[in-house]
């Protein structure tokens, strides 16, 4: 091996050697952040199906007053006519 081989081997090595905490560090905050990113997007998945919850009640009421409103309109009251049979 070359004293130029050797040379750039071990500035190669020094430099890997100094380098890898560094990026290890680094590669720990990114970790970190991406970590905070899910938490953030698992708790809005949650906040839109309670939004979703919330929007399928309220059209479950309103269907039902619809049919109420219908029903009354209708002169049919259930418990009339089951009194009528």
């Amino acid at each position: 091996m070359s004293n130029k081989t050797m040379l750039v081997t071990l500035a190669l090595g020094a430099a890997i050697a100094l380098a890898g905490p560094a990026f290890a560090d680094k590669m720990k905050a990114v970790s970190a952040e991406l970590d905070e990113l899910i938490a953030i997007y698992r708790a809005a998945i949650e906040a839109l199906k309670s939004i979703d919850n919330v929007l399928q009640a309220s059209n479950l009421a309103s269907n039902l007053a619809d049919f109420l409103s219908r029903t009354a309109a209708a002169g049919s009251d259930a418990t009339g006519d089951l009194a009528a049979e």
